[in-house]
């Protein structure tokens, strides 16, 4: 055997030898398996949700996609999702701008010094006193004489007892009289569609707000007010033997429109 080789005549050392090692690179091509990138679907999902986070996730999705493509371009291949970050970006920027829309009509709605903003306080309000008004008769057992009953053990602030159109500047706890008309006492088997409380004509442009005894808080334009007040008093005269004759008047007044705050 000559010394420096194996058995098979190769030298030692060699890729050829059993056990033997080689410094030549492999030179035959390696399969690389491209991929999509993550930062473009996360873009797209962020820009998907923009409206609804009110455009916090929108700003995300334009970073994510200018990230994503970024490191598309320079992975050489490796990553995928070009179209997918673009279109992250694109509609992560018109989720932003629907909801600087969407902001911006909330803030119009809600500006007390506009008619919408005034007609949303109104309805707040007589939604507190519907809490009031369920809270009193849950105790009590029957419905209070008047609005004013529920101050201020069921409802210890007196904003909600005035319409904001009509507010005063200064309110006295120990005389106030609320702006809103009130039905009065009624029987314990009346209608949940009996309207309860409503407020004076022309503080809202076109129509008011009404309380009815099922909690319902409904917008009437003034044309169907009439109609409204109508099918609520027959309503109530379905059990008009259990009133006393100065109940009956008052109801009727106030549904005749003719209710004094």
């Amino acid at each position: 055997m000559v010394a420096g080789r194996d058995p098979r005549g190769e030298p030692e050392g060699t890729a050829g030898g059993d056990g033997g090692t080689s410094d030549r690179e492999p030179t035959g091509p390696t399969d690389v398996f491209p991929i999509t990138s993550g930062l473009a679907v996360a873009s797209m999902v962020c820009g998907v949700l923009g409206v609804v986070t009110f455009g916090l996730s929108a700003l995300l999705g334009l970073l994510l996609g200018l990230m994503a493509l970024s490191r598309i371009r320079r992975s050489k291949g490796a990553l995928l999702g070009r179209r997918l970050a673009a279109g992250g970006m694109i509609v992560s920027a018109v989720s932003l701008l629907l909801a600087v829309v969407l902001i911006v009509l909330l803030v119009k709605w809600l500006d007390p010094d506009r008619p919408m903003g005034i007609r949303a306080q109104c309805h707040r309000r007589l939604f507190g006193l519907n809490g009031a008004f369920v809270q009193y008769k849950g105790t009590v057992g029957r419905s209070p004489d008047r609005l004013e009953d529920l101050c201020p053990a069921f409802m210890p602030v007196l904003e909600p007892f005035f319409c904001p159109s009509e507010q005063p500047q200064k309110i006295d706890k120990s005389g106030f009289r609320s702006t809103y008309h009130y039905v009065g006492p009624l029987s314990s088997r009346a209608s949940p569609d009996v309207m309860i409380v409503y407020e004076r004509a022309g503080n809202h442009s076109g129509g008011r707000n009404a309380l009815y005894l099922s909690g319902t808080i409904r917008w009437i334009t003034e044309e169907d007010f009439p109609a409204r007040l109508e099918a609520s008093l027959e309503l109530v005269k379905r059990e008009w033997d259990e009133y006393s004759p100065e109940q009956r008047k008052a109801i009727e007044a106030f549904h005749n429109d003719r209710a004094a705050p």
